[in-house]
């Protein structure tokens, strides 16, 4: 799906699992940005948010913020 020339991943049963291996990291990660996460690490995507601080705890994420 798109929304412009953004495309929407899905979140797949794979990042459903991943949502769960996040979690028992116990990461002080929000639910909501765990899932975001974790779509974002099963389809190798960027994250562009201005929230590093959680983000940046998860391992392997690619995390960028474009407000500075």
């Amino acid at each position: 799906m798109r929304l412009g020339r953004w495309r929407i991943l899905p979140c797949t049963e794979s990042a459903i699992a991943r949502v769960a291996q996040l979690k028992a990291l116990r990461l002080n990660v929000r639910l909501m940005d765990l899932r975001i996460a974790a779509v974002a690490l099963e389809h190798q995507a960027l994250v562009v948010t201005r929230n590093r601080r959680d983000f940046g705890r998860v391992p392997g994420l690619s995390v960028e913020d474009w407000s500075v």
